[in-house]
């Protein structure tokens, strides 16, 4: 599976949000990139249809485009911070997101393939909580959850790990990878850790002001150049293993 993105572009009323930005042929896990304001979500919102850019965003399988109800049945969306009011337990809200809509009853399996993906994040201890009573990161774990039960190759996740402890980013992310490769598939993730980014991304989206900076593996985008145009930092880029670690020491001009 693989998205591409042509001249992707969204405004609110008279502020471009999203002004081309574009994105060859990609599978497997791809980081956005970007300082505070430079469009991430709002690309994701464009991507998932819930915002009406213009553009071209193409999803593939092979060779054959992947549009309508299939598109729509293997694409999954997190926000950042996804809802906690609403009057649902964490299973609850799980088997919503996994039942089927012609069905009117919960299997056991169901409950048993729900409960799995909750062990697999480490929150099958929060079950029976309601969404409310979560702190901010386990809301996000429990909205991964609710969109992972059923398996989608692409992914949409809007900074998954922001609200998450060291411990907690790390299992995410390596959850993320392995769903991502295990099903062939791809995932469009947005961040801010750059370290993180280099570790569990193949590829790299970099924004800059809703525009497109760069692509490419984190080694040919984590350099101090890019650093500095991106995010006006000096840093010094060392290599642990061949995977690139940022070292910022101070602001560019």
């Amino acid at each position: 599976m693989r998205i591409a993105l042509t001249d992707v572009a969204y405004s609110y009323g008279s502020h471009r949000a999203l002004d081309g930005v574009s994105l060859p042929p990609s599978g497997g896990v791809v980081g956005v990139l970007g300082p505070n304001g430079s469009g991430k979500s709002t690309l994701m919102k464009v991507v998932a249809g819930i915002l009406p850019g213009s553009g071209r965003v193409e999803v593939t399988d092979g060779d054959r485009p992947v549009t309508g109800r299939r598109l729509r049945s293997i694409l999954g969306y997190v926000p950042q911070d996804p809802p906690g009011d609403v009057a649902l337990s964490v299973l609850e809200a799980v088997l919503v997101g996994l039942r089927r809509r012609s069905a009117w009853r919960t299997s056991r399996a169901e409950v048993d393939q729900a409960m799995a993906c909750l062990d697999e994040l480490g929150i099958a201890h929060l079950a029976d909580r309601y969404l409310g009573d979560l702190s901010g990161g386990q809301r996000q774990l429990a909205g991964l959850a609710q969109m992972t039960v059923r398996r989608p190759s692409v992914m949409l996740l809007d900074e998954p790990t922001s609200a998450l402890d060291l411990h907690h980013q790390v299992k995410v992310l390596g959850f993320v990878r392995e769903r991502t490769h295990s099903l062939g598939g791809v995932t469009l993730m947005p961040m801010h850790d750059l370290n993180l980014a280099a570790r569990y991304c193949d590829r790299l989206l970099v924004m800059r002001d809703g525009r497109t900076v760069c692509v490419g593996s984190p080694e040919e985008v984590l350099t101090p150049e890019t650093l500095a145009t991106t995010y006006r930092v000096e840093a010094r880029v060392l290599s642990d293993g061949g995977v690139p670690v940022v070292t910022p020491h101070g602001f560019s001009a």
